[in-house]
């Protein structure tokens, strides 16, 4: 018998992360686990950021924020958050280090429990069912080979100026192509945009057991052309924020694209050509020449 054994307690220690984050690219429905600078701070002191950093699932883990400190050393079970003392409001930069995706801020109440999620991004097709926060690419992100994209410098015109025009900044776009499920872009402070996607398949073509692709009819691959249909949303903002709040962006209301420069003639429908980055703009009415912008403006 060991009666005179030393029985030793070891203390059970935990650390909970008030945040935790996993961003979604929703061009290859793939998380995004780098290069992303994601940092928080409380509502009203900006000063008071905090970095997360990835942890070895992908996702964004955020410790040591400000007020938070008796929340991290709580244990983390049923009871602990059903007794929580009241959440912190807490504001959320990222911004992406290499160029891929557009920056935006969000609001949330801390601590939260699980990967946490927007509110709004679920009552925002398309990007609804991604499980994650979406991330929307920058007009810098290079093109994959086999993958088409949209680009366009939206513009309003100045209420101030009947002949001038301003960025039409943080506008959205989505692209809808047939067969395939619409995928949206986001605007840049400048109101430039690129909307990247899958190619269609191809039309008059059939499958050959001696190749993958082969022509059976009709036109070349490199002659293939599509209709893709466009649907915008736009509000137009009294200052524009150097990075956009994603839930404010994501609710926008919806707008017009403009085929001419006088505004006669919406725009809903373009080609894409297969090869070809589909460049949108709209064209000068006096001249009928193409502008360098497309004309945006929130629907009526």
């Amino acid at each position: 018998m060991m009666n005179d054994a030393l029985l030793h307690r070891l203390d059970h220690v935990t650390i909970l992360a008030p945040l935790g984050l996993r961003f979604w690219d929703v061009v290859f429905n793939i998380p995004v686990t780098d290069g992303l600078r994601v940092t928080a701070y409380p509502l009203n002191n900006p000063a008071r950021r905090v970095q997360g950093v990835p942890n070895r699932s992908g996702a964004y883990v955020l410790h040591n924020l400000p007020g938070l400190r008796a929340v991290e050393n709580g244990a983390g079970d049923a009871e602990f958050w059903a007794n929580l003392p009241l959440r912190q409001p807490f504001v959320v930069e990222v911004v992406d280090n290499y160029r891929r995706f557009q920056p935006f801020l969000f609001s949330i109440n801390l601590p939260a429990k699980g990967l946490s999620t927007l509110e709004c991004v679920p009552g925002s097709p398309p990007d609804a069912e991604l499980p994650g926060i979406p991330l929307y690419s920058a007009p810098t992100r290079p093109v994959p080979g086999a993958m088409a994209v949209l680009r366009a410098t939206l513009t309003v015109p100045d209420p101030g100026d009947p002949l001038a025009v301003v960025s039409a900044a943080w506008a959205m776009l989505e692209v809808q192509v047939v067969g395939h499920p619409p995928v949206r872009g986001l605007a840049d402070a400048e109101g430039r945009i690129a909307v990247i996607f899958p190619y269609p398949e191809p039309v008059d073509f059939a499958d050959d057991p001696e190749s993958p692709v082969s022509l059976a009819a009709g036109a070349p691959l490199t002659a293939q052309i599509w209709p893709v249909r466009l649907y915008a949303t736009y509000t137009l903002l009294d200052a524009v924020p150097p990075i956009p709040d994603l839930c404010a962006t994501l609710m926008q209301s919806p707008a017009e694209l403009w085929l001419d420069s006088t505004r006669t003639q919406q725009l809903t429908e373009v080609s894409l050509k297969f090869g070809e980055e589909l460049v949108v703009r709209s064209i000068d009415s006096a001249s009928g020449t193409l502008l360098p912008n497309l004309f945006i403006t929130p629907a009526i």
